[in-house]
């Protein structure tokens, strides 16, 4: 995502005692790389606005902010947007929980994951035990997975997660070999 914004107040104000302003209104407009027409960004009305998440597709697109109060409307400067492709894979980050019957594993992420490759349970194997995940969903941040297993993980001693396969959303598998060790004890 990125994030725009721009501070403006109205000099106008009601009376010559300049105890009042009139408010300034903000709409963000967006335009494609070299093109001159602008169009607004639905709810797009406040001096902040983040974009959603970006593409590689969205490198050039060109922002501005329409300001208008009483009287007065202009338009901000041009910005451009320069998108960097993310080439990082994706790292697991650590062992969230694990629920009391050793079943239930709770994983983070560095970034938000892809739900096709992140919700397969072949891309996980904990041992001791060659234990697989029997079912696994990412949640609403996309950097957080819960991982069932069918049968319990070994508390007291060091369990290894091996993942493979799972991608970021740019793309971007994890790196090959990669795992996440992990003690629990019993409460």
């Amino acid at each position: 995502t990125a994030t725009f914004s721009v501070a403006a107040v109205s000099g106008y104000t009601w009376d010559s005692s300049g105890a009042q302003t009139l408010p300034v209104v903000f709409q963000w407009q967006t335009s494609v790389a070299g093109s001159s027409g602008f169009t607004n960004i639905p709810n797009a009305t406040s001096s902040v606005y983040t974009t959603p998440l970006l593409q590689k597709s969205d490198d050039g697109r060109q922002f501005r902010v329409a300001l208008a109060s009483p009287g007065a409307a202009t338009n901000s400067n041009v910005a451009i947007l320069t998108v960097t492709p993310d080439t990082t894979p994706p790292q697991p980050i650590q062992i969230l929980s694990v629920n009391a019957s050793f079943t239930v594993v709770a994983l983070t992420f560095s970034e938000p994951m892809d739900a096709g490759s992140t919700e397969t349970a072949q891309n996980y194997l904990f041992s001791p035990g060659n234990v697989t995940a029997a079912n696994v969903a990412l949640d609403a941040s996309g950097t957080v997975v819960t991982l069932t297993t069918a049968s319990p993980l070994t508390p007291n001693t060091t369990n290894t997660l091996m993942i493979s396969g799972v991608k970021d959303l740019a793309g971007n598998t994890v790196a090959s070999g990669t795992t996440v060790s992990f003690v629990f004890k019993p409460v």
